[in-house]
This record gives C-alpha cells, structure tokens and sequence, in this order.
C-alpha cells in the first residue's frame, strides 16, 4: 500500500484508490503523512484544516476524524497507525509506504549516481521521482497553511529535482530534453538562478546562439524591471564564461556560428505606481518642452533635469512621464540608478555604459575598456536612434556627462537633487522643480493608500494633521499610510 499526497491525498493498492473517508478526514491524514513519525500538535492541525477560524466544535471534530481515520485505515487492511499524545497525534508509517519519502530518495540516489558518472541510472531515478508528482501537494485542502505547505514543496522538493534533471540531460547531451523540462518549470520561477543558469548553459551547449541571445536579454531586462538593477554578479560571470567558450569554439570551427536574430530594443523603464498624484503642472512642463524640441528639430539632445528634496517624488514623476511617452522612441528606453545618495557608493559610469551597450545588442567583446571609448561607442550606436534615457538619483553632472548621446532625436531624463548647474551651462539642460505636494493632494494620496488597505474612513481632522506631518513629500505620506498603528485619533 502506497500514501500519496503529492497531488491529492490518496491510499492506494495495486494500481487503485481505496476508500479513505470525507475530504476533512483525507486532509488530516495529509498533514500527519507530511509530518509522519513527528507529533502534531492538536493546535497546529486545527490552523492547517481551518486556518484561524476553527469552529465551535473543532476539538471534537478532530477527535471524530481521527477516529474515523482510524477505522478506515484499519478496514483496508493498512498498518499504519495513528497514535494519541498528550494534546498531540503521531503517525506512523514505512517510509516506502509515503510518496514524498520515496521522492527524496530517489532524488539522493541520482545525485549520487551523478557524481559516480552515471548519468543514464541518475535519469532513470530522477524521471522516476518527478512522476510521483500528481498535481499541488495536499489538493484536498484549501487553507493558507497548506499554500505555505506547497510552497515550500515545491520551492525545496519540485524545483531542485527538476533542476538536477535538466543537469543531467544537459551532461548527457539531451539539450532538446532539458530546454522542455525547463519549460515545465518556468511558470513562477522565470527568474530564478539557477533556472536562468540551466537556460543559458543550455541554449549555449546547443548552438542556439541567437536564442541565447535574445533570452540574455529578456533576462536582464526583467531583473531590471523586478529589482531594479541587472543579474547579481553569478549570472554575469556564467554569461561572460559561456560567451568566452562559444567564441573560442567559432574560431576553431567557424562553420558552427549562426547569424542572431534581431533583438527588441531594450526597455529598461522599471515599474511605475498605482497611486501617482498631483504633477499635472510638471507633467505639462515636460511635455511642453519635449514637443518644443521636436518641433523645432533641435540639433542636440534634449536633457531635462527634475530636481527637487529627498522624498519628494522625483523618481516616481520621471518615470510617470517616461512611460507615457516610451511609445515615441522606437530604438528603445534605457535606464540606470546612479545611486547618488543610496548607502552604497555611487554607480560607475563606464560600468554604465557597458550595461546601456549590452542592452543595445552590442557584443560583450566589442564592448572597450575605458569609459572615452565606451562613450564613443555608445554615441556611435545610437546616431541617428530615437532613444528614451532615463538617468535617476544623479549625485552631480560629472556623473551624467559621459553618459550623454550625441543624437538629436534622443531625450535624456535626469533626476537629482542639486540643479546641475554645469549640465545647463554646458549643454542646456532644462530644470523642471518639484515642489510639495499641495494639501489637497496629500490627502488624495491619503485615502488612495486607505482605499487600497480597504481601511474605514478616517477622521478628517485627523487627516489633515498627517497631510500637514508630511510636509508635502509623497514618500512620507506612503510611510505614514503605511503604519497606521502608530497614528493618533486614527485608528
């Protein structure tokens, strides 16, 4: 006989189900058999079957599944057992008896077949386990207990063994093989490490060059997007290293080098807020001198600098605008924290351009050393290019000039808390300035966080107070909507 809860939670003997009683019972029985040979606490079963809203009778409910449970398992001829401890339940079973244990050993035995060089038996085993995967763990019961539960299966369980088979596949040459298992896993992993990792060693090994590519790509713009920075240090190496290796087999064998596709042009804009408020004058202040330049078909780089205090919204504002008007530069938007004022030194700007040059499909290994010459390029490629370039949180101009293009038709997006003054002098910068937040839009702000929190409605004199506390920063009006716990007369 064979316990199944990865999938819904089953008894099973020769090949069919046996009966097991209510679905209340079979969802007790899946959290014993999760934690069989462990004490269950009664508590600790009643948060899993009910979460934090137990009924009036839930201790009595339970001692009536148990016994149930109990008589079920009995009449089908089953040794596994179910014992009474103080205030507590403990099941015991063989542990070849349990689907989730039999996973985890099959896992262990081709993890070290693998290291013996056994790929084909660690395939075998690993095949083997991932069949045993019938559906989310613990179907049967629909608590947020159990959806920690399937979480933390599939994130520790599911993950790595479709991992570690993707390796073995890609150690023996099955690069069709591994891409589809990746394929099956990518739902709600698209950027995990070593999911990416697999990807890329994968195409590579393949020849798929151009897919390789492209996936890079999309990589980095949606670590771009979700972190607001590029792929951590590990990813870059396994892409400099893969890069190195397919150069080196290109050289000795030219035959195998594959014409790329064409890439998307990047667009690295990160996401913009639900609850923008106020700006409308800014809005159009940019507006007004965008369709100035355009107009009069200036021969420079239109730069626009929004400056204003720490808190004040300077960021949200120029990517409010920058997403508006993305549709209007076709080669692409770029962007890059420059980290003037983080608790980390501020960003590079060669490190910079080598990232904008990747990201405009311009081969690591055309990409120059110094930051002159990286700024050559970088004016070069974009000659000619309608280009979006947001540069946010500037620490002062000399941060920003060598990131410049030369092209007309491209705008540059500069945030910063000085006013630049070189940056105006030297290449005509436009200043837009953010002043506080006016009353009535603080407390628009206000009750679109309370809106969202689905907070009842607060005391008007008392939200008056907070909008003056705030002083007109939307950053401290999302800070204080955000602790109501701490407010007086508020809660």
């Amino acid at each position: 006989m064979k316990f199944q809860i990865l999938g819904s939670v089953q008894l099973r003997h020769g090949g069919r189900q046996l009966r097991l009683g209510r679905a209340k019972e079979r969802a007790l029985l899946g959290v014993l058999l999760l934690n069989h040979h462990k004490r269950v606490t009664t508590d600790t079963l009643m948060h899993a079957l009910w979460d934090h809203n137990p009924p009036e009778r839930a201790h009595k409910d339970l001692q009536a599944y148990v016994s149930r449970l109990r008589a079920a398992l009995r009449s089908q001829g089953c040794t596994a057992e179910i014992l009474t401890q103080h205030h507590a339940y403990v099941l015991h079973a063989d542990d070849d008896q349990l689907d989730l244990t039999q996973f985890k050993a099959l896992r262990a035995s081709a993890e070290a077949a693998r290291r013996a060089g056994r790929v084909d038996e660690a395939a075998r085993h690993l095949y083997e386990a991932i069949e045993l995967w019938q559906g989310p763990p613990l179907a049967d019961l629909h608590t947020s207990w159990a959806e920690l539960v399937r979480e933390d299966l599939d994130a520790y369980h599911r993950l790595p063994g479709y991992q570690l088979l993707c390796s073995v596949e890609l150690d023996r040459g099955n690069y069709y093989d591994a891409l589809e298992l990746l394929d099956t896993i990518t739902s709600g992993h698209e950027l995990d490490t070593r999911c990416i990792s697999l990807r890329l060693s994968t195409l590579n090994a393949a020849g798929h060059y151009a897919e390789f590519d492209s996936y890079w790509k999309h990589i980095y713009r949606r670590t771009v997007e979700a972190f607001g920075t590029g792929p951590g240090r590990e990813l870059r190496q396994l892409h400099q290293q893969l890069l190195f290796e397919r150069d080196a087999l290109i050289s000795e064998h030219p035959a195998v080098a594959s014409v790329p596709a064409p890439l998307p042009p990047p667009a690295q804009l990160p996401p913009t807020i639900d609850d923008f408020v106020g700006r409308a004058e800014q809005l159009s202040e940019l507006e007004t001198l965008l369709a100035q330049a355009q107009l009069t078909r200036q021969p420079t780089t239109l730069i626009i600098a929004i400056t204003g205090g720490p808190g004040v919204g300077k960021t949200t504002t120029a990517l409010r605008w920058a997403h508006g008007i993305r549709d209007r530069f076709p080669a692409g938007q770029l962007y890059a924290d420059l980290r003037g004022y983080a608790d980390t030194p501020p960003r590079d700007p060669g490190e910079i351009l080598g990232e904008f040059l990747q990201a405009l499909a311009v081969p690591v290994g055309q990409i120059p050393a110094g930051v002159e010459a990286r700024g050559g390029l970088f004016r070069s490629v974009l000659a000619g290019q309608n280009a979006l370039i947001v540069l946010d949180d500037a620490q002062d101009s000399s941060q920003i000039l060598p990131l410049l293009p030369g092209a007309s038709g491209c705008v540059v997006l500069v945030t910063s808390r000085h006013r630049l003054a070189p940056l105006a002098t030297r290449h005509g910068a436009r200043r837009v300035a953010l002043p506080p937040l006016a009353q009535a839009e603080r407390l628009d702000l206000f009750r679109m966080i309370f809106a969202r929190s689905r907070r009842q409605r607060t005391d008007p004199v008392a939200l008056s107070g907070l909008a003056d506390l705030s002083a007109g920063l939307p950053l401290a009006v999302r800070l204080l909507g955000e602790r109501p716990s701490t407010w007086p007369r508020c809660r």
